[in-house]
């Protein structure tokens, strides 16, 4: 039987949850010179709620994280019972459909200009400014399960 590394077979896993609720992504695995990742790129609109989700669960499967103050990275979430990686990357590339309708949404608020807008586009689909997903609400999620 043939083995896989710990940065594949943790891609291979979150692969396999994300299809398993039908989530449209791209999941590759990179090994570099004491160093892996994972990079996920989801190609569907998600909610910002969705997108943590996915986040989270992706999260279980890092080593810990990069402390910049000490220029060191800190192993705080070792776990024996699953493959881990160092780094996990999680992007989601969002439609033409849902980005027109967040520029739309963006530019019915009196008050930016045009040169703001495309920040602002992103905050409304990020989630960190305005209510757009109250209208705007794709129906996927992802329950915390390994």
């Amino acid at each position: 039987m043939k083995t896989i590394s710990d940065h594949a077979a943790a891609a291979k896993r979150i692969r396999a949850e994300l299809k398993k609720h039908g989530i449209k992504a791209k999941v590759r695995a990179h090994t570099a010179s004491m160093t892996s990742s994972v990079d996920v790129t989801i190609y569907q609109d998600l909610t910002p709620a969705a997108s943590k989700e996915i986040q989270s669960f992706c999260g279980q499967f890092k080593y810990g994280h990069f402390d910049g103050m000490t220029d060191c990275y800190e192993y705080s979430n070792s776990r024996e019972d699953l493959p881990q990686v160092k780094f996990i990357f999680v992007s989601v590339e969002y439609s033409d459909d849902i980005k027109a309708k967040a520029k739309a949404y963006i530019a019915n608020i009196n008050g930016i200009d045009e040169y703001e807008r495309d920040r602002y586009e992103w905050m409304a689909l990020n989630g960190s400014w305005g209510d757009f997903w109250s209208d705007n609400k794709p129906k996927v999620t992802l329950n915390h399960t390994a």
